[in-house]
């Protein structure tokens, strides 16, 4: 019995006791969550992916209490993976309003209806793409064509930059491109994408992919910075974790203030062997990534690239923090940053070209969208003519 009693926290003995004795979904759930916490940074990636897609699955079948205290248990554990924490931490907050009787927060709440919200629903399959394409995408017309579950339709919502997804639709979409080449061509062309939510997709992308992303995210962009970026309805619990990140940033800079980005960028361009601007870009653009690649290609160590990014916390995306910062430098390689770094500049001319076509389409949609009005006019401003067979247009002489 003694030996016993000293067994019972170790999570074979739990296993073995959940078994004899059935511990149910909350027990299951428990030990799965002790299993990430203990043996996480052991396990290879199959089988924490594994871990966490359990966790997920027996998770709505428990109590929000317990939910809640295994959330609390992983925030106390760098290691724990965050996506999971705020995911967890949802869960149990709309659980708890169900079980209290109570509406669930507005976060939680399904996005009215409207009308193209209904369009959405409706709509052939063929139809979808073009809807996919306006520019008046909110998250819960988005959220609908999710549902709608046509994959080039996604694809092309995922593409438009003007289409704006909730938390819970980034993660889908992110998953969704982790399988789909084009949905993760597509996402790489945006700028507001959570870093939880990159980290999802960002092993399968190529270099030429993951160049593609970060130039998206470029401040000097033509999409809004940050700031001005939509809520994505965090909780209050998951704001106060976050805050608390934002409060040991400030913490490590206290006494280490770095000097002016200008200097730094110019510094790290040298020694990375890249372009002055690019630099800059890296540090200031929306994402944490490619703060990490420049850090790793100019040979930063870790307490200089801690500094940086923690001056640059609350600049890039809103749901960065130093532990999770700190690991993707750890992850990449030297090598890799250099691949990447050389395929940006490849990316802004191809990029470049894009644009430029697209404005010459532009111009010729336009042109033709005149001409069209003007032959739609023409009846009418010529009524006293007579008719003739083949009416021919008269735009080009107007």
């Amino acid at each position: 019995m003694e030996h016993g009693s000293q067994q019972d926290d170790t999570i074979e003995s739990r296993l073995e006791l959940l078994v004899r004795q059935g511990g149910g979904y909350e027990g299951a759930f428990d030990l799965l969550v002790d299993v990430l916490i203990e043996r996480g940074p052991q396990l290879p990636d199959s089988r924490r992916d594994d871990c966490m897609d359990l966790i997920i699955a027996v998770a709505p079948r428990c109590s929000a209490r317990t939910i809640g205290e295994a959330t609390r248990r992983m925030a106390l554990h760098e290691h724990a993976p965050r996506t999971l924490i705020l995911a967890l931490a949802q869960l149990a907050i709309a659980r708890e309003a169900r079980e209290s009787g109570e509406k669930a927060p507005p976060a939680a709440e399904a996005q009215p209806e409207d009308e193209l919200t209904r369009l959405i629903a409706e709509a052939p399959a063929e139809a979808l793409r073009d809807l996919a394409r306006r520019e008046d995408l909110h998250a819960g017309a988005c959220a609908r064509l999710l549902q709608r579950g046509d994959q080039e339709a996604i694809a092309v919502c995922a593409r438009n930059r003007k289409a704006r997804f909730d938390r819970s639709g980034f993660a889908e979409v992110a998953a969704m491109a982790v399988e789909d080449d084009d949905i993760r061509a597509a996402l790489c062309h945006r700028w507001d994408i959570p870093e939880d939510d990159v980290a999802r997709f960002w092993g399968a992308c190529v270099d030429q992919d993951k160049a593609r992303l970060l130039v998206s995210g470029f401040s000097a962009d033509e999409e809004p910075q940050l700031d001005d970026m939509p809520p994505l309805g965090l909780s209050d619990e998951e704001e106060a974790v976050l805050e608390t990140e934002r409060q040991l940033a400030e913490l490590i800079l206290e006494h280490t203030r770095p000097s002016s980005l200008p200097r730094a960028a110019r510094k790290l361009a040298e020694a990375a062997g890249i372009d002055d601007g690019l630099a800059f870009d890296l540090i200031c653009g929306s994402y944490e990534r490619g703060v990490v690649l420049l850090a790793r290609a100019a040979g930063m160590d870790e307490w200089a690239f801690l500094k940086l990014v923690c001056s640059r916390l609350k600049q890039i995306a809103s749901t960065t923090t130093p532990h999770r910062a700190l690991r993707h430098f750890r992850e990449c390689s030297r090598e890799e940053a250099g691949r990447i770094l050389a395929s940006i500049t490849d990316v802004k001319s191809l990029i470049a070209q894009e644009r430029a076509a697209a404005k010459a389409t532009a111009r010729a949609q336009a042109k033709a969208a005149r001409i069209r009005s003007l032959q739609g006019l023409e009846p009418q401003a010529e009524d006293a003519s007579p008719p003739v067979a083949s009416p021919q247009p008269v735009a080009a002489s107007a």
